[in-house]
């Protein structure tokens, strides 16, 4: 007897990579809308994210292209179409599904400036405001310090330069939304900000404990010893 289209669910939901990997197969017999689509789109971004900072100390050196490069790779073996296109310009990550696109756009977090020129990129010159291509992310490569200080000062910088642009919590840690306009068609943006922490630093091999601390457990050994009474 063949399992049924539930059961086939059942069993792909035992796993997150099955979750996603079952509704996006399941997108050639029932087509999601757009914001759908892009929740979904989005879940397999963050998917990926987690898997890439449970490998931040084989990518902590690389460049921003590079660490894009594995990111559409690795969306791509969820059975997306993602890759670096142009698109009004040459976009890090375009994810598609027929008509459907979310874009995004890839920036180390270490400079504000820089991801403020990355951002109207994003939203002024690849950005179309079509039906169903209004939505995207900014991708924040966190490297070389705290992805959570990272992303907490980009947003601050956004919010202080466009007030307008709602930036509000995400549904995740260390992500925002916000909101902005196409100048070319008048919709709204959908715009996820979600920052990569990257940053490796081992310290076993440098960091060693103080002699205070010794010694404090050196007290404290005594001191339970003593406590304990003896057996005679």
């Amino acid at each position: 007897m063949e399992p049924t289209i539930e059961e086939l669910r059942r069993e792909a939901y035992k796993s997150p990579v099955g979750r996603l990997q079952f509704d996006i197969f399941m997108w050639r017999f029932n087509p999601p809308t757009y914001p759908d689509w892009v929740g979904l789109v989005e879940d397999a971004v963050q998917f990926e994210v987690r898997l890439m900072a449970e490998r931040r100390h084989d990518l902590h050196d690389l460049d921003e292209d590079a660490l894009s490069a594995i990111l559409n790779i690795s969306l791509q073996s969820l059975n997306l179409d993602a890759s670096a296109k142009f698109v009004n310009g040459n976009t890090d990550v375009t994810i598609q599904y027929n008509a459907y696109k979310w874009l995004g756009e890839a920036k180390f977090g270490s400079d504000v400036a820089k991801l403020y020129k990355g951002y109207l990129q994003l939203t002024s010159r690849y950005a179309t405001g079509m039906d169903g291509q209004s939505a995207g992310g900014m991708l924040i490569y966190c490297p070389h310090g705290s992805a959570k200080v990272a992303l907490a000062a980009w947003r601050a910088a956004l919010e202080a330069e466009l007030p307008e642009c709602n930036a509000r919590d995400g549904k995740v840690e260390l992500t925002f939304r916000s909101e902005d306009e196409c100048e070319a068609t008048g919709a709204k943006l959908d715009i996820v900000h979600i920052a990569l922490p990257l940053y490796h630093k081992p310290l076993e091999a440098t960091k060693k404990l103080s002699a205070e601390a010794i010694e404090a457990a050196r007290s404290e050994r005594k001191k339970v010893r003593n406590s304990v009474p003896n057996d005679s």
